[in-house]
């Protein structure tokens, strides 16, 4: 391929109409959140701990299953990169197919040990408290099944470049929340449970939309209901080879921060208040982030797909550029903005909030220049294939830095919450060195087998 036509598996316009939906997903997604979470209040403490907790459980239960579809995503990118459609359709359906599966298995296990898993993870919890969790984590498990499908569906379409259907789909999801939250907790009262149904309606009826769209032959990749129901271990071992490593890496990175949270939590109330504050606000500073996070995968996938190394280390560098301004310029509006964010949390003490200030600038300042490289950049080794490897940093990294350190520093500088951000940027220090490392010298191109 010569000189002037390998650099166009993606024009400037094909990324940002990629990443674009991606970030206000992600900013539709707090928005919302924050929405969800001031109705539910109005239940009183007891429901708001509940419904809390059990969402805790939930993140870590629902990425082990959701991390399939990054499976999809990167194997059926490599198939659209290698022009070979009909078998990046088989993939969608595998996908969907064993997303589904794991969720419904998942599921179930929850609902039959919901009692002891919760006094597994909370301990005793008051009566009132535990019969609420009880009730909210019942009713949201049957969603998990519904959840699976729609986020397989939304992942296929993001190989696509079609992110903007995935932002329609969130947006459906979030109205129906709202709406069903409206309902069920003031118009029914019916406390926990009318936040659980209102979760469960919405992700029935946008998973169903989500799933009919995507057999529309229209579309590049699309799901064929006509077509004789196959099974294919072949396909499903390149699925999970990419989408086990990471529901195992997301799962104990979401481990590794309630251990964290739990640290902090022994150094009282107003560090635990800063903590949550703090996490709140750093969210706000991540949403270029994450919408880079997603859309890093298809884009090098398809390289990889098309097997040209220089094309694929090309867009490399070319969303790296994209994920650092992107986040320098969304961080520094955050950062102009935090006088007025602050302002949200008048009922805080100011001591509480001094902390939030030091906390939200050792992120902002240290994050522009490192938080990209440390969690944007491992996608691509991912899409390459190089799954274990990123694992396995991730993991030590996790365990050994980030929570290692958090202890070790705690008491030194006598505080939980500021020994959790020292060792975070350490962290994301070590990942750096780590993951460039890797790629640098090469380790990753036994596992892509493209083109040199």
């Amino acid at each position: 391929m010569s000189e002037g036509t390998q650099y166009t598996l993606y024009s400037n316009r094909d990324l940002f109409n990629l990443i674009g939906p991606l970030i206000m997903e992600r900013a539709l997604f707090l928005t919302v959140g924050v929405a969800d979470g001031m109705m539910v209040a109005y239940l009183g403490e007891a429901s708001v701990s509940a419904v809390s907790m059990v969402n805790l459980l939930n993140v870590f239960l629902h990425n082990i299953f959701l991390a399939i579809s990054v499976g999809g995503v990167v194997t059926a990118s490599q198939c659209l990169g290698a022009k070979d459609r009909k078998q990046a359709c088989r993939i969608a359906n595998h996908t969907v197919m064993v997303e589904v599966v794991i969720a419904s298995v998942i599921a179930a296990l929850v609902l039959v040990f919901k009692r002891p898993l919760l006094t597994l993870i909370y301990g005793h919890l008051a009566p009132d408290t535990m019969e609420k969790c009880v009730t909210y984590l019942t009713i949201t498990a049957f969603a998990n099944p519904f959840l699976a499908l729609a986020s397989a569906c939304n992942s296929m379409f993001r190989t696509q470049n079609l992110s903007r259907i995935t932002l329609v789909n969130a947006i459906q999801n979030n109205v129906l929340n709202i709406i069903g939250n409206s309902l069920f907790i003031f118009v029914f009262k019916l406390d926990v449970a009318g936040a659980a149904y209102a979760t469960l309606g919405a992700r029935v009826i946008t998973s169903f939309l989500t799933f009919h769209k995507l057999t529309s032959p229209t579309y590049e990749i699309c799901l064929d209901l006509r077509a004789k129901l196959e099974f294919s271990f072949a396909i499903v071992r390149k699925i999970l080879y990419i989408g086990i490593p990471t529901s195992i890496e997301d799962s104990m990175f979401t481990l590794g921060r309630v251990l964290t949270a739990s640290l902090v939590a022994r150094y009282g109330t107003r560090e635990t208040a800063a903590f949550a504050i703090a996490n709140h606000i750093d969210q706000l500073s991540l949403l270029v982030g994450s919408g880079m996070n997603a859309s890093i995968a298809p884009v090098i996938g398809r390289c990889v797909g098309a097997g040209i190394v220089e094309q694929m280390k090309y867009y490399l560098k070319k969303m790296m550029k994209i994920a650092y301004i992107g986040h320098a310029i969304n961080a520094m509006l955050v950062l102009a903005l935090s006088p007025l964010l602050m302002k949200l949390y008048s009922k805080m003490t100011p001591e509480t909030m001094h902390i939030v200030g030091i906390l939200m600038l050792i992120h902002i300042g240290f994050g522009v220049f490192l938080w990209p490289s440390s969690f944007t950049f491992p996608g691509a080794l991912r899409a390459l294939n190089d799954v274990r490897y990123t694992m396995f940093v991730s993991l030590c990294s996790m365990f050994l830095i980030r929570l290692g350190l958090s202890y070790a520093f705690a008491p030194i500088v006598h505080s939980g919450v500021l020994a959790v951000w020292i060792a975070m940027v350490c962290d994301w220090v070590v990942r750096i060195v780590f993951f460039y490392g890797r790629f640098f010298s090469g380790g990753w191109r036994h596992y892509a087998k493209m083109k040199y």
